[in-house]
């Protein structure tokens, strides 16, 4: 997976969408201004070196032409939020159930959580990219876990090359993912929302809600 792909997968899911609700001379204009964006973008966008979250970044990155498209025209500016998570929403939904489920369980695997704690010691040796992502892992009583971002590679370069704008609407898309892949997880703080980390709480098996139309105030 590169940027590019990333990028024309989600135009590609929403297109219909877009159509519908602002017509094809719209789309054609968004698309157009979105397409030179990533263009202008890519350069400028280095690569994280062996990093286990590489298909995020990309993803995140993709996101921002998009959203800088939407943000060019008075019908679309305030719903440039609402729409990059269709666009998301639409994209995942193409995937077959039983891979999402599959996603949320993998998130529960005993390996996966064996890497995070590799991941974190490799943090706090200051043996990875200095400009991926890094995480602190803490198991609760229960059984759930926190895998939180102390770091956000996405943001960082983002905000470095002045394209930090997508955040935060690019980690509620978060609760999506969680919601498809059957997965129940909370979070009421990310660093792109001006706290010290993204307190991502991995809860087992579940339902976490995907609701938009309620706003990200507490649970962001």
């Amino acid at each position: 997976m590169n940027i590019e792909l990333a990028y024309q997968l989600l135009v590609c899911a929403g297109k219909r969408n877009i159509i519908n609700e602002y017509g094809q001379e719209m789309y054609v204009a968004i698309k157009k201004i979105s397409d030179a964006k990533l263009k202008e973008i890519l350069p400028k966008i280095p690569k994280l070196k062996n990093s286990h979250f590489d298909f995020n970044y990309k993803f995140i990155v993709a996101y921002v032409p998009i959203y800088y498209a939407f943000k060019q025209f008075d019908e679309t500016t305030n719903d440039a939020d609402r729409l990059l998570w269709m666009m998301n929403e639409e994209l995942l939904r193409k995937i077959p159930r039983y891979i999402l489920r599959l996603i949320g369980r993998l998130s529960l695997n005993k390996s996966l959580k064996k890497k995070q704690k590799a991941l974190q010691k490799s943090r706090e040796e200051g043996l990875l990219d200095p400009l991926d992502f890094k995480i602190q892992v803490i198991e609760c009583d229960e059984g759930s876990y926190f895998c939180n971002f102390v770091e956000c590679g996405a943001y960082k370069v983002l905000k470095m090359i002045g394209e930090d704008y997508v955040f935060p609407s690019a980690c509620r898309i978060d609760y999506l993912v969680a919601n498809l892949s059957e997965l129940k997880f909370e979070r009421n703080k990310t660093i792109a929302d001006g706290d010290d980390c993204c307190n991502n709480h991995i809860m087992g098996r579940g339902y976490t809600e995907w609701s938009p139309e309620k706003g990200f105030i507490n649970r962001r």
